[in-house]
């Protein structure tokens, strides 16, 4: 998580659509779906540099997520790399 750049959103144009053309339906019935496309690069990581989780529900809610848990991460590989061990060669 610590690797994480940009996280962006897609939605699905059927589920917008379906939504407003269906004024009298509860938002409940046309969840907020999407991809959730998240972008991966540091010096120390190695793995893919984009994911892509497909047909997400709470985009935003999944959004948020990713960016808390990403920025506590990232001070935490920042601490661990700014540690200095003593007694070490």
């Amino acid at each position: 998580m610590w690797a994480v750049t940009n996280v962006s959103l897609r939605r699905d144009i059927m589920t917008q659509l379906g939504a407003s053309l269906m004024s009298w339906a509860s938002k409940e019935e046309h969840e907020d779906m999407g991809d959730v496309t998240v972008e991966v690069k540091h010096p120390d990581y190695t793995g893919e540099d984009t994911v892509v989780l497909q047909n997400i529900a709470e985009l935003d809610e999944v959004r948020r997520l990713i960016n808390e848990y990403s920025h506590k991460e990232r001070l935490m590989h920042e601490r661990r790399n700014k540690a200095h061990y003593y007694g070490q060669a």
